[in-house]
């Protein structure tokens, strides 16, 4: 049975979205919905699908199983609460909302409702990623302490300006960007007991705070730091290093995909032995986040990613959890 879903939103992330839908196995996208009818008549004619200029279309067309919803982060909940009302299945662009009392209304009415609904996150489908966490599961490295996560990216101010500029005026860094590690060292080592972030705009041109460093502790004696920006002179992706009591652990991405590592140094003081894992998958991450979706409409569970998953990533980068420095303007931060 395949899933018939609609996209939610004629945003650059749809654009990028759609072709994936199209190519995942058991997933077949039917129609696209936008406010304006010219957008959702290109997007319907590039990728054929049936056009939508009311919600109502899709929420009461039986024939439409799920929503992808693709918009600006403060319309997810909308967007998202009047799915699952109407008995759709959901998967939310990140971030999953702009506040955290609204994800968990979702959680709340997609269990009262027996909906699945996840939030993307694609990276934790990527082959690096995965073989990380099983390598950090082998107890390889032994008892991990101490954790370092790098997240730089070069932004120009055209970036913030696009979609009406809403990357400037109702997400950070963390909210926006950050999300994506967050949610990997979520999965790979439990929700961090505390955190706390120090941010500050860096760009004069930016509303945003576009500079942030996220300090983690986590069970078990194990804390962590993630430093993430935009404003960088040079985008060098993402990365992440584990260092245990016998190895250290690594995954990095510079744009095309996770490859991980490890050294182990029982010695302390020798080369040790060191392995490296290139990056390698069959299908694009997002693909495979798609197909395991609708999996998990079929099986009547939740996704892999789910609410609770996209919930706990606000949690730990929420506005109670920032510094003075960042949050004193009383501003939304996530």
């Amino acid at each position: 049975m395949e899933l018939r879903i609609a996209v939610v939103g004629c945003s650059s992330v749809a654009r990028n979205h759609i072709p994936h839908l199209i190519k995942a196995s058991g997933v077949r996208p039917t129609h696209v919905l936008s406010s304006s009818n010219e957008r959702a008549a290109l997007f319907a004619n590039q990728f054929n699908l049936i056009p939508c200029s009311e919600y109502e279309q899709i929420l009461n067309n039986k024939d439409i199983d799920a929503v992808l919803i693709a918009t600006e982060p403060a319309r997810h909940m909308a967007f998202s609460e009047q799915g699952i009302e109407a008995n759709k299945h959901v998967l939310i662009e990140k971030p999953l909302v702009s506040k955290i009392e609204d994800g968990e209304t979702l959680v709340r009415l997609a269990s009262e409702k027996g909906i699945s609904a996840g939030v993307i996150s694609q990276h934790r489908f990527d082959h690096g990623i995965r073989q990380f966490s099983k390598l950090l599961n082998s107890n390889k490295i032994g008892k991990p302490f101490l954790l370092s996560s790098t997240l730089t990216w070069s932004r120009n101010e055209e970036y913030f300006r696009k979609g009406d500029g809403w990357r400037s005026n109702s997400v950070n860094v963390l909210s926006n960007h950050g999300v994506h590690m967050v949610d990997i060292i979520n999965s790979c080592f439990g929700v961090p007991f505390t955190s706390a972030v120090v941010a500050s705009r860096t760009n004069p041109e930016v509303k945003t705070f576009d500079t942030a460093i996220l300090n983690m502790e986590f069970k078990d004696g194990l804390i962590g730091a993630m430093i993430c920006t935009t404003a960088s002179p040079a985008s060098e992706g993402m990365s992440l290093a584990v260092f245990g009591t016998k190895g250290v652990l690594k995954c990095w991405n510079s744009g095309s995909g996770f490859q991980s590592s490890w050294t182990t140094d029982g010695n302390r003081g020798n080369s040790g032995v060191s392995q490296m894992f290139a990056r390698r998958f069959s299908k694009p991450p997002i693909q495979l986040q798609f197909e395991e979706f609708a999996d998990s409409v079929r099986e009547g569970r939740q996704p892999l990613v789910s609410l609770e998953d996209g919930l706990n990533v606000l949690r730990v980068i929420g506005e109670k959890n920032w510094s003075k420095g960042g949050g004193s303007s009383g501003e939304s931060l996530v």
